[in-house]
């Protein structure tokens, strides 16, 4: 079959696929289907218009409802998916009505496809779960029936694949995985009973170990964050239970690139709001401090306000077991840090350094008295 390059990838010549047709009459409807493909290929990278006239016309779910095509008809089915996932992809989002008659057909290619067709089925479930799409938490609920048993174990072990095997396609279907588990935990039908946590937590400390991808450090740390802020106290005693995660995050905070910190910085901060006095007592006893103090300084107005809830929950439940972190916070710095940040033009994060000052160290709110030399530095 001749290729022709379109967008950057290789579709069959549409004129290749017409001769085609006519002279193999067996192989006729799958080259009618392909041909079909081709124009819904070139469609998909049309305006939002275009898009918005797919949906309304039900064309995905003409698509999605025709019989899906086997293995034996790999080039179709690898562009069957693609159109899916895009579809899936563009904006608008379908809604689920339209898209939900493929999830099961989804499922099921989950556990037999490879490569391409891996890849794309993932991430068309990963739109789907999106929070942003119209109708996904009836897609997550869908995925707890009986009938899409073994998602989620098979979700776990693709989890296994990627940066070991050194696959760009496997590394992509990891990524996708992730973002999926992350729209799960994160939607409002979260379920612990159908997704083993402690195994999740376990396979999301491996990849932040073996990694070499940032993008997936970065998901699988967004995951860690959900978990620790949608399961609730059972998933954070999961957490602070293993023996490698909490020491993994916090060498992240010390030596990581600055996007993967900041999502440490937000596993950290739901797990301080949510873990016990005990479990905020060992992140302290693990050097959890320094750390907070050392990346305060380059953080955004939003992760600035999280680390010092999260130095407030520490320093309450210091108080309660009769421990002082005062004197380990002012050694690192936290002290000068939080009487400049009185001068921060953000009103959220004044009015908060000035509670943890009044509340903590003995401040009063007499902005007289702060040094606001460093004005510009929190600009």
């Amino acid at each position: 079959m001749r290729w022709e390059y379109c967008r950057g990838e290789l579709w069959p010549s549409r004129s290749f696929v017409e001769t085609w047709r006519h002279a193999n009459p067996v192989s006729s409807k799958l080259c009618l289907e392909l041909s079909a493909l081709i124009g819904i290929h070139e469609l998909t990278y049309s305006n939002a218009n275009t898009i918005h006239e797919m949906h309304s016309t039900n064309m995905v779910k003409s698509i999605v409802s025709t019989q899906m095509p086997s293995h034996s008809q790999l080039q179709l089915l690898e562009k069957t998916v693609w159109c899916i996932s895009n579809l899936c992809r563009g904006r608008p989002k379908p809604n689920h009505q339209q898209i939900s008659i493929a999830i099961f057909d989804l499922c099921n290619l989950l556990h037999t496809s490879t490569g391409d067709v891996l890849t794309n089925v993932c991430w068309a479930l990963s739109y789907l779960t999106d929070g942003t799409c119209a109708g996904s938490n009836e897609a997550v609920l869908m995925l707890y029936s009986k009938d899409y048993a073994g998602i989620f174990p098979r979700l776990l072990s693709l989890l296994n694949e990627g940066d070991d095997a050194g696959s760009v396609h496997e590394s992509r279907s990891v990524l996708a995985c992730l973002q999926i588990l992350s729209n799960v935990v994160s939607s409002n039908g979260f379920n612990m009973d159908h997704i083993s946590v402690g195994e999740l937590v376990e396979r999301i400390s491996k990849l932040l170990t073996d990694s070499t991808t940032r993008d997936v450090c970065v998901e699988a740390l967004f995951l860690l964050s959900s978990i620790a802020e949608g399961g609730g106290k059972d998933c954070i005693s999961i957490i602070m239970s293993s023996p490698t995660v909490i020491p993994i995050l916090l060498e992240v905070l010390g030596r990581g690139h600055q996007d993967v910190k900041l999502e440490c910085l937000w596993v950290i901060g739901n797990i301080s709001s949510g873990g016990s006095e005990e479990q905020l007592q060992r992140l302290v006893q693990l050097g959890v401090i320094p750390l907070l103090c050392q990346n305060l300084e380059l953080c955004n107005a939003k992760t600035i306000l999280m680390i010092l809830d999260a130095v407030d929950d520490i320093l309450i439940a210091g108080e309660r077991l009769g421990e002082d972190y005062r004197s380990t916070l002012d050694a690192n710095g936290f002290v000068d840090m939080i009487e400049s940040l009185q001068t921060h033009l953000n009103d959220d994060v004044y009015r908060r350094a000035v509670e943890i000052i009044e509340s903590h160290f003995g401040g009063d709110d007499d902005d007289d008295d702060v040094d606001t030399e460093d004005y510009d530095y929190w600009e």
